[in-house]
């Protein structure tokens, strides 16, 4: 499993990008040769999502090496400015819901899904409103150690058990100047697999092929009373209804998708474009793998 293209605020150099937002886009010629569209197997599982800038893209349990590894060093910083402090597992099912890239991507596919929680996937176990932390003692200590300065500003002064100073910064800024020590490129290159899949998704449904494709979905919509120009439509039509008409509409919206074959036949179109970028800036690419094959060996090296 690999993330594609939605944000996350995570403590790390940023390799993971935005899916540009969805809206209406005046029709292009880019897809370039139009690829086969019929005789696709219909999608029905995540699984089954596998798109060519997938093997440039960062998988899971390279997130979780990253992120354990930053608050394992960040945890032995602490420890020798005498702050006892426990390491929080990165965990990538807390974040399901912002990565659910299928739906976000391509519409509706998994009729399980549908029958059980319509357009959503069920509660989520992100937790909207921040979670108010007493600021005792300990936790101020750790918020001077993280960042190297107090409650308003100013550096903090402290040596640890061999005498050596905090640096400034902290110990956040001490690990990720560890984590990032000779890769020389900058966040911007390091994204740029989800840069090209953003543009790969923008075109695409800019497309003339696309565009079709959705007329033949709402033209099956209109035949129960609908009329959506967009597959998002629906959704958006529903969205201050009660859960029971949302998931009627999104099972009628599957429905469609599935009489279509839209899902197939929109992902061949998306990986006939990334194929095509892929192509054009293959040795940024290239790049890119190289640079973070190096902060997967500094994260390595963290646990040191």
């Amino acid at each position: 499993m690999v993330f594609r293209g939605a944000c996350a605020a995570l403590l790390v150099v940023a390799l993971a990008g935005c899916v540009p937002e969805v809206g209406s886009r005046p029709p292009n010629e880019r897809v370039g040769a139009t690829p086969a569209t019929t005789g696709l197997t219909p999608v029905t599982s995540e699984s089954q999502l596998v798109l060519p800038l997938d093997r440039y893209q960062t998988t899971v349990d390279e997130w979780r090496l990253i992120m354990d590894s930053q608050q394992h060093a960040r945890v032995e910083c602490m420890g020798r400015f005498g702050l006892e402090t426990r390491p929080e597992r990165f965990e990538p099912d807390l974040y399901e819901d912002v990565y659910d890239s299928g739906h976000l991507r391509y519409g509706l596919f998994d009729r399980e899904a549908v029958e059980e929680n319509g357009y959503g996937s069920g509660e989520s176990s992100l937790v909207d409103d921040a979670i108010e932390i007493p600021i005792t003692d300990d936790v101020r200590r750790f918020k001077e150690l993280l960042l190297g300065t107090d409650a308003v500003g100013n550096p903090v002064a402290a040596v640890d058990v061999s005498g050596v100073p905090l640096p400034k910064g902290g110990c956040n800024a001490e690990v990720q100047q560890r984590l990032t020590d000779g890769v020389t490129a900058d966040a911007a290159f390091l994204d740029l697999p989800n840069k090209l899949s953003s543009e790969a998704q923008e075109e695409l449904l800019s497309s003339q092929e696309f565009a079709a494709l959705e007329a033949e979905w709402s033209e099956c919509m209109a035949e129960s009373g609908y009329e959506f120009v967009h597959r998002w439509d629906a959704e958006e039509s529903v969205l201050r209804e009660s859960p029971a008409r949302q998931r009627e509409m999104a099972l009628e919206d599957l429905e469609c998708g599935e009489r279509t074959n839209f899902v197939a036949r929109m992902m061949s179109l998306d990986a006939a474009i990334q194929e095509r970028l892929i192509a054009e800036n293959e040795a940024s690419l290239r790049g890119a793998l190289e640079m973070k094959r190096k902060l997967l060996e500094n994260a390595k090296e963290l646990f040191r």
